[in-house]
C-alpha cells in the first residue's frame, strides 16, 4: 500500500503539474478555486514535519481531512523530489526562468527534500478545484510548495496534483 501511495505521488507529479502551473507567480492562479485556508502558520516552521503539521491543521479547518493521508513527512519529501526531476525535464521555460531555476530555487527546494529543513519565507499552498482553458471545472486538491523569491514573487512547485475527471494534456 506505501508503495501505491508513493507512486501516486510521484505519478501526480510528473504527469499532471506540468498542465498546471509550473513556474509561474501565484497572481497567475485566477482559475484556482476554493483555495486552502491562508498562507499563515508557515513563518515558525524549521522542518518538512512542521510544515505538515500546519497543513494538516489547515486541511482539518476546511473540512478536508480525506486529504491529509497524503501528506506526510516522506510523502512530501519524495514528491518534491520528483517534481524537481519534471521541471529539470521540462524545457519549455523561457531561459531567465531557468537560470533562476538552476542557481536559486532548485538547490532550496534539493535541500528540504534532502534534509528536511523548512526555510523562511516557504509555504504550502493549496485548492480544491481549478478550471481549465476551456472553462471547464475540476474537484481535486491541488498543493504548491511555494518560494518567497528575491524580487518579492512566489514561485509555486507543483507537490499534488489530484483531479476528478480531468485528463492529462
Amino acid at each position: 500500500m506505501r508503495k501505491l501511495f508513493l507512486g501516486f505521488l510521484a505519478i501526480s507529479a510528473v504527469l499532471l503539474s506540468g498542465t498546471v502551473c509550473w513556474g509561474q507567480t501565484t497572481s497567475d492562479h485566477e482559475f484556482y478555486r476554493n483555495k486552502l485556508q491562508g498562507s499563515q502558520g508557515y513563518e515558525n516552521c524549521k522542518t518538512v514535519v512542521d510544515a505538515v503539521l500546519v497543513l494538516g491543521k489547515k486541511l482539518e479547518a476546511d473540512g478536508k481531512i480525506e486529504y491529509s493521508t497524503l501528506i506526510t513527512e516522506k510523502g512530501m519529501r519524495d514528491a518534491i523530489r520528483s517534481a524537481v526531476k519534471n521541471y529539470d525535464a521540462n524545457q519549455n521555460h523561457p531561459p531567465a526562468q531557468l537560470e533562476r531555476w538552476k542557481n536559486e530555487w532548485k538547490p532550496i527546494f534539493l535541500k528540504i527534500a534532502e534534509t528536511g529543513e523548512w526555510p523562511a519565507d516557504c509555504t504550502f499552498m493549496g485548492f480544491y478545484g481549478w478550471e481549465d482553458a476551456n472553462g471547464i471545472q475540476y474537484d481535486g486538491f491541488g498543493l504548491r510548495l511555494s518560494l518567497k523569491t528575491a524580487d518579492g514573487h512566489n514561485f509555486a512547485l507543483p507537490i499534488i496534483d489530484l483531479s476528478y475527471g480531468g485528463f492529462p494534456k
